[in-house]
């Protein structure tokens, strides 16, 4: 049995993986046209670097890429001799993963070896898991069994009784399996399991037993949940008549269940619907006109109206639908109406039925100004995805709400674009455009339906009309990354000279960004655009005009980063890197630089290259 320390690793390594003389191979060499060799050398560099060196332990999460990166390979004895110089938040996670590949090759000595010397226990269930796993693949179901029976985490031991249960059951094993589910803590597992056996059932006798496996689920929801689970699963393997039994069984239950109204609403939306999708229509009707939740009975009866549209059934589509819009009608209640009419109304619009065409007209029904707004756009829309163009742009003028208005027209007016109708799509976007400068500012839209403009601004090609628009816009990262993608989609036109002066403007501002999580987004959206408009001399203009130095440092790092994984910009990555970069991206980078040659040289190894 082998038992490592760092040094004991390091003695082994040095002394028996040498790197072999004739190769004359330098890191240096490894990181600017890696070879096989190299991994070798990459990982000597790592066991033997000191504090001041890139490869060094010191830095834990490097070490940890490393030695994933060798944990995929057959290098394990590497990758855990590496492990042993990890800090002590990354060591036991990574042997556990090395402890995994192992247990995948059938090599369970090491496998053990491993979880002994592993302390954290979610870590060694993990290892139980991987070793269960091999042992199933062997046969030994059986010892198999009392492995997953030491695991102390409920999640991981469920999900290795499922695994061992799946292997029972292609044995044929059903007894075996059976008494497996019983130990199942998790509801929802144990309702796969028994799942499982209804899938490859041959006997009543199994079904039944399943069955009443499920019933022994002591909460009522997850109970009712298993079952309609296994009724589903009876009807798709072709045991139908027991399916149709079990879901009369379990709506008749479900009326006497003790639990509170919300969750016996939600449990009819899952029985119903369950039933609805498996095309048992004839019981799901009279199911949903026993239920008393009238905005679940709305729902339910649009499902089934949806599905008989699909079966291409309209004249029961269209009843269906009519009998969810009474109800919603009817009910007193402005704002419950205005939500059930919200949730018919964008499925009725979808469906090939003569009562699309009044879809609308119901719209008007919903008071609230804003919710008719929104809809109003969604259905005119619906009919521009048609092809009804001028019905579409009719509806969207219809809608009072100004924002609404604006924001369904220009998008009306990038898809009548991208059918190739640039005229009208052009005359829409410059009325929109009056609209705006006669009634107010476009500083005062709501953020979205700025947006919205700009987007549209950009398909057109109207690049200093977006231009004048982004220089309005108060929110500082908002206007920068909107003039970034302007300057962008004006490169990408041809127009050099606009596209990076524009580009320099959003540089210039890039210090007014607010908030650490939005400072690295912006930095990495720039080095991704970088890719596109950036050659060394324009970034190195870029990194000038950026005076925050900890944005600088971010952008830089994330370019250079980029430019690493792009053939022919390595070395203007580290060019770049070496003029501006801090002491600490400088050391990051060239950690990329040495995990990027070893995934190459890995790959080499294996022939995938």
């Amino acid at each position: 049995m082998k038992v490592y320390t760092a040094g004991i690793a390091l003695t082994m390594f040095v002394s028996s993986a040498a790197i072999p003389s004739e190769t004359h191979l330098t890191l240096e060499d490894c990181i600017s046209a890696p070879e096989v060799p190299c991994v070798d050398i990459i990982v000597n560099q790592l066991l033997a670097g000191s504090d001041s060196h890139p490869g060094s332990p010191a830095n834990g999460e490097h070490a940890n890429r490393i030695v994933n990166l060798l944990a995929l390979t057959p290098r394990l004895e590497q990758a855990e001799q590496v492990a042993y110089l990890l800090p002590d938040q990354f060591r036991e996670s990574v042997l556990g993963t090395i402890a995994t590949h192992y247990a995948e090759l059938g090599q369970l000595d090491e496998v053990r070896r491993l979880m002994r010397m592993v302390q954290d226990i979610e870590t060694r269930d993990y290892i139980r898991f991987a070793i269960a796993k091999t042992e199933i693949a062997l046969g030994n179901e059986d010892v198999a069994g009392v492995l997953v029976g030491a695991i102390e985490s409920p999640s991981i031991r469920d999900d290795a009784l499922s695994t061992l249960a799946a292997s029972l059951i292609d044995a044929g094993n059903f007894d075996g399996t059976f008494e497996l589910s019983r130990s199942v803590s998790n509801p929802i597992v144990r309702s796969f399991v028994l799942c499982l056996i209804i899938a490859s059932a041959t006997e009543p006798e199994h079904i039944k037993r399943a069955i009443g496996q499920a019933d022994q689920i002591k909460d009522p929801s997850d109970r009712v949940k298993g079952l309609v689970q296994l009724a589903a699963f009876l009807a798709s393997h072709e045991w139908q008549s027991e399916a149709l039994e079990l879901f009369a069984r379990i709506e008749k239950d479900l009326e006497h269940l003790q639990i509170s109204d919300d969750e016996k609403q939600n449990l009819q939306e899952i029985l119903n619907g369950r039933l609805i999708e498996l095309g048992f229509l004839d019981m799901a009707i009279p199911a949903i006109a026993r239920v008393q939740n009238l905005d679940t009975r709305i729902n339910l009866l649009t499902y089934v109206a949806h599905h008989y549209t699909i079966y291409g059934e309209t004249e029961k589509a269209e009843a269906f639908y009519r009998q969810s819009l009474d109800l919603a009608r009817a009910t007193s209640d402005p704002r419950a109406r205005d939500e059930q009419l919200a949730y018919i109304l964008p499925r009725l619009s979808l469906a090939d039925i003569a009562l699309r065409e009044q879809a609308h007209t119901f719209a008007d029904l919903i008071e609230d100004p804003k919710r008719r707004g929104e809809l109003l756009r969604i259905l005119a829309l619906e009919f521009a995805a048609l092809g009804q163009f001028e019905l579409a742009e009719n509806r969207l003028r219809s809608i009072d709400d100004p924002a609404i208005r604006i924001e369904g027209l220009m998008t009306l007016s990038r898809d009548l674009a991208q059918s190739s109708m640039t005229a009208r799509a052009q005359a829409i976007f410059r009325e929109v455009v009056e609209e705006i400068e006669t009634g107010g500012s476009f500083a005062t839209l709501h953020i979205g339906t700025q947006q919205e403009i700009i987007k549209t601004a950009n398909q057109l090609g109207a690049f200093r009309r977006a231009r004048d628009f982004v220089l309005q816009i108060n929110e500082p990262n908002t206007r920068i990354i909107a003039l970034s993608e302007i300057a962008l989609a004006t490169l990408e036109a041809g127009d050099e000279q606009n596209g990076r002066a524009w580009l320099h403007d959003a540089a210039r501002e890039i210090d007014q960004v607010i908030g650490a999580m939005q400072r690295i987004d912006l930095a990495y959206r720039l080095a991704i655009w970088s890719e596109h408009i950036g050659d060394l001399r324009e970034n190195s203009t870029i990194l000038q005009m950026i005076k925050d130095d900890e944005l600088r440092q971010l952008y830089l790092y994330e370019v250079a980063r980029h430019w690493l994984t792009i053939e022919g910009r390595q070395q203007d990555a580290r060019e770049l890197v070496d003029r501006f970069g801090s002491s600490d991206v400088r050391k990051s980078i060239r950690e990329r630089e040495i995990e990027n040659a070893l995934r190459k040289a890995l790959r080499l190894e294996s022939g995938q290259e």
